[in-house]
């Protein structure tokens, strides 16, 4: 493999952050899910760049993992994009009664995920 970090990005896998993931409050922010606004509305964005509330990424995620049963292979919400979500934005995000479900679905050989 000539350009093993470009395939990774192509793939949704490439690093997302060398150091820890954190929300941040941007001013005039509209989240694209819920269409919420409010002044100092915690969002997060992973390398991709498709930024939504915390409160919609936590329910997604939750979705994810306790209705769908994904765990290593969680995409970005933003429709098309292949981003997967990395573990550190993942322990960031989910709460804390879900963090264990999702490293049994990720460990174990027997899940369909």
């Amino acid at each position: 493999m000539d350009r093993p970090e470009e395939v990774l990005e192509n793939a949704g896998l490439g690093q997302d952050y060398l150091g820890q993931p954190k929300t941040q409050v941007l001013p005039g922010f509209t989240c694209d899910i819920c269409c919420e606004d409010e002044p100092g509305l915690e969002t997060y964005a992973m390398k991709c760049g498709h930024r939504y509330c915390v409160d919609c990424y936590r329910q997604y995620l939750a979705q994810k993992i306790k209705d769908e049963g994904e765990a290593g292979r969680i995409q970005c919400p933003k429709d098309g994009c292949n981003r997967i979500v990395d573990s550190k934005s993942l322990d960031l995000l989910v709460a804390v009664d879900l963090k264990y479900r999702y490293v049994i679905f990720d460990w174990n050989p027997n899940t369909t995920d």
